[in-house]
């Protein structure tokens, strides 16, 4: 941990950096022994968080080792891959090209990859066991739409989210493919784990989307992304490859009993062990820090604009905001807009609060919540696989806990 030491220059700065650090100790002592402990418990090596209140950054710090050879300090401004963090991201450059009228919610995706029009849907007919020796492919009851694709209604899976029968299916379906475009035309030979539109699935469709970004745009995706968004929002650590070593932050495997950690060093999904290609995948692709994430949920938060540039209309924003599945479409009741899960509020100690809050995780335990109503937003990141969702809920209800704590004391 890093040990703060007051710097004696006048009186009247000393006052203002005791203050400040004694704000922020008061403020976000929540957060800070949360991330204290996962490091300190083990559950990390390392963690970073920044948090804004009205445009403003009112807390950002890291604890614990970039690595597990404790090479050096954690640092705010290292790189970490984000993974599905990267959905949010994609499905904004959908919706900047439906505004420019390039692209339509429910257009048919086979009118971008023509692959599509021949996609399958597996079927088991009544009384059969559900193996791969006995399934059957059929033709969907209706096309998969682009809406299909940010709802996660398309009925595409991941490895884990599909049945048995269909693992091998979903098991790195692109492997071999040093192109968007010829992995996605690869992944249309993937029979659907269900009926488009039939209900909610969590699989590869942010991935496709991507190529349909690429497609509509007539831009290959990463550079689609990076003149519309990168740019305008100053990410200029983000992207479709690592930052340099000394700077990214190595993915870490917690072990079976969480008492140890295992590096992981060939762990990019989609590629050959040592292949040093990186496919830009809208659903998992990219590479990102602290503080370009922030800024790209701080344009989100501030309804499409940041520091006076616009990237997105306001109408759009609220539009991506708002709930777009009903119970019949996700059982398990979740709300989720366009690229965002739309949350209820978690209880504080100044009554409840993050109604509305829009967020998601990647699965190397990255997580981050934007809320609209109150000009808020959090980031936190590490890289630890297995996916750690209860550490990503503490994580708002601390941060939410913190913010309530702060606003609840007095100015005098």
């Amino acid at each position: 941990m890093k040990n703060l030491k007051p710097i004696l220059i006048s009186a009247a700065c000393l006052c203002v950096l005791l203050t400040t650090h004694i704000a922020s100790a008061v403020d976000f002592g929540t957060l800070r022994q949360f991330m204290e402990a996962n490091v300190d418990d083990g559950r990390v090596v390392g963690c970073a968080a920044q948090v804004t209140k009205d445009g403003k950054t009112v807390f950002l710090e890291a604890f614990g080792n970039l690595d597990p050879a404790a090479s050096r300090e954690l640092r705010t401004n290292d790189v970490v891959r984000i993974y599905s963090m990267t959905k949010a991201i994609t499905t904004a450059a959908a919706m900047k090209l439906m505004e420019d009228g390039k692209l339509g919610i429910d257009d048919p995706v086979s009118m971008y990859i023509p692959e599509f029009a021949d996609i399958t849907v597996a079927y088991w007919p009544d009384g059969a066991d559900r193996t791969a020796d006995t399934m059957q492919r059929v033709a969907p009851k209706r096309s998969v739409t682009v809406r299909d694709l940010i709802l996660h209604t398309s009925g595409l899976a991941y490895n884990f989210s599909a049945e048995d029968a269909l693992k091998a299916n979903y098991s790195k379906p692109w492997k071999g493919q040093t192109t968007l475009e010829g992995a996605i035309a690869n992944l249309a030979n993937v029979p659907l784990a269900i009926q488009p539109g039939t209900r909610f699935i969590y699989g590869l469709n942010s991935d496709v989307l991507g190529r349909v970004v690429e497609v509509a745009s007539e831009q290959p995706f990463d550079e689609y992304l990076a003149v519309e968004f990168f740019k305008p929002l100053q990410m200029t650590d983000t992207g479709f490859t690592p930052g340099p070593s000394d700077r990214t932050m190595p993915l870490v495997k917690a072990n079976s009993k969480g008492d140890g950690f295992i590096l992981d060093k060939s762990r990019i999904e989609g590629h050959s062990t040592g292949d040093d290609i990186h496919l830009p995948l809208g659903g998992e692709g990219l590479y990102s820090t602290l503080n370009d994430y922030t800024r790209f949920c701080r344009m989100i938060a501030q309804e499409g604009e940041l520091d006076g540039v616009r990237v997105l209309d306001e109408r759009t924003v609220a539009f991506m905001a708002h709930n777009h599945l009903g119970p019949d479409l996700n059982p398990g009741a979740d709300r989720f807009g366009l690229g965002f899960k739309v949350h209820d509020p978690v209880e504080t100690s100044q009554g409840m609060r993050g109604q509305d809050r829009l967020s998601w995780g990647g699965a190397a335990s990255t997580f981050f919540f934007i809320d609209p109503v109150e000009n808020v937003t959090a980031v936190f990141v590490t890289q630890l696989f297995p996916f750690n969702g209860p550490m990503g809920e503490e994580f708002h209800t601390v941060v939410l806990e913190s913010l309530a704590t702060m606003e609840g004391v007095p100015n005098n």
